[in-house]
């Protein structure tokens, strides 16, 4: 299951979440979705501020499968992960890893891929 704690990316239907630190002093790279299932009734929308709430039927976390050829961030903890919303993407930068400060930065696709930016 996901880490606690840990920087996550969220839009309207989903949110990713990245490693994070476990117990100890462990690090993890799993990468997971919480998919969430929201109203689709018109009449129970409420306006609030010009825009239309829905309520949320239910939601159910994910993980996200890494193929065995592709490469994913290594472990880290303490990490800025954020919505590239024009792309459907996250952006990752940076973090505390096992050899100390990162600055690297990976985009994870609606695919699932991560693909690692030149830095």
């Amino acid at each position: 299951s996901p880490s606690r704690g840990e920087p996550l990316c969220a839009d309207a239907l989903a949110m990713f979440i990245f490693g994070g630190a476990g117990e100890g002093d462990s690090l993890h790279r799993d990468t997971w979705r919480l998919d969430v299932n929201l109203e689709n009734n018109r009449s129970d929308h409420h306006k609030h501020g010009g825009s239309q709430l829905r309520g949320c039927k239910g939601a159910s976390w994910q993980p996200v499968p890494q193929p065995s050829e592709g490469r994913a961030p290594s472990a880290r903890s303490s990490f800025v992960l954020a919505n590239w919303t024009s792309t459907g993407s996250a952006v990752m930068h940076g973090g505390l890893g096992s050899i100390g400060v990162m600055s690297d930065v990976w985009v994870l696709q609606p695919d699932g891929l991560w693909i690692e930016f030149p830095t």
